[in-house]
């Protein structure tokens, strides 16, 4: 009988070198495929991050790009109650006023459009808001908070509160708050108001912080920079001041009639109001970029209408019906009716 146990040591078996070989091959499969496996899911991670920052980013985008389209124009509401002096200087002006008591001030709760290149600034109309009342004028701001990387916007103000806190102020003092505007030659414009009394406060001090919000909220995360760029119809700025005072041509609408003997009395000034249209870039976390442009309704309007009056004054006067009998002369406020009833 043969005996099992002497065959024992004769068996063949792996050696040491053999297996570390094995778990050498194993672990450079192991780590490929573990390699592969993180790429993918790194991509998948990255992915969706930038499917995530991209859509943050076109909601805010088109928040952004309804609340420009629907910017109230300077004379959407109100006009400030005042009269424009193109030629009048600062005696003049002080000449005016009864009682020899004046006061510089900014007109109260004014629709203006100031931007910049990386923010902007305009009124909106707000139906049931936050306050008591179910329509508000807000006055609003959008930029970046770059150490957030967030497109917000901040409600300022009220501007109908401002507004209603004025007509309660002329309410209490008996004073119009009519002024004198007077056009410096960079455009700016000085407003002038009589008082009328001695012990009349200061408006600015009366409205106090009248309205004031100051809330702000993001509407957009991953944003890392923004630009915005205007444009009147013709030519792109990078900021843009709706209370800039600009000259525009007053035209004989006769061809008997003769332009004015002092060539100042042939212009008129009109704030410059909304732009055209605004150019929007925004730059994203990931370096991506979006943009686009939006047209704005009510200043396409306003310089069409301006640029309709230039295009009369390069074509020279014509005759309609109505109009001055040959060789009478028209007075500036006269073309300045015109201009406004055809604008």
């Amino acid at each position: 009988m043969n005996d099992p146990g002497k065959h024992i040591g004769k068996r063949p078996a792996f050696t040491l070198v053999e297996l570390m070989l094995a778990i050498l091959i194993l672990a450079v499969v192991v780590g490929a495929i573990q390699g592969t496996m993180q790429m993918g899911f790194t991509a998948y991670r990255k992915g969706q991050q930038d499917m995530e920052l991209y859509q943050s980013a076109r909601i805010g985008l088109n928040r952004l790009i309804d609340e420009i389209r629907g910017a109230l124009s300077p004379t959407a509401f109100w006009r400030p109650n005042a009269e424009i002096r193109e030629t009048m200087t600062w005696e003049q002006a002080m000449e005016l006023v009864r009682f020899g008591n004046a006061v510089e001030e900014d007109e109260p709760g004014p629709i203006q459009f100031i931007g910049s290149s990386d923010e902007v600034t305009f009124a909106r109309k707000v139906y049931g808001g936050t306050s008591n009342r179910d329509f508000d004028l807000q006055e609003v701001r959008f930029y970046v908070d770059s150490s957030k990387n967030q497109l917000r916007m901040e409600i300022i103000r009220s501007l109908l509160e401002v507004k209603i806190a004025s007509w309660y102020f002329a309410y209490l003092f008996e004073t119009k708050l009519n002024a004198e505007i007077l056009i410096d030659q960079a455009g700016r414009a000085h407003r002038i108001r009589q008082l009328s009394s001695p012990d009349e406060p200061p408006l600015k001090q009366f409205i106090g912080d009248t309205g004031m919000d100051g809330r702000t909220m993001p509407i957009a995360y991953g944003i890392k920079e923004i630009q915005f760029r205007y444009s009147d119809g013709e030519q792109w700025t990078d900021d843009w001041d709706s209370t800039e005072y600009i000259q525009i041509p007053l035209i004989p609408m006769n061809r008997n009639d003769t332009y004015y003997e002092n060539p100042e009395d042939e212009f008129m000034h009109q704030e410059k109001g909304i732009p055209s249209a605004v150019a929007i870039k925004l730059v994203l976390a990931n370096g991506a970029k979006l943009e686009v442009q939006v047209d704005i309704p009510a200043g396409s309007l306003n310089h069409l209408g301006i640029r309709d009056r230039q295009g009369d004054l390069a074509r020279g006067p014509r005759a309609e019906s109505g109009t001055a009998q040959p060789g009478e002369r028209r007075g500036p406020q006269m073309y300045r009716r015109m201009l406004r009833r055809r604008i």
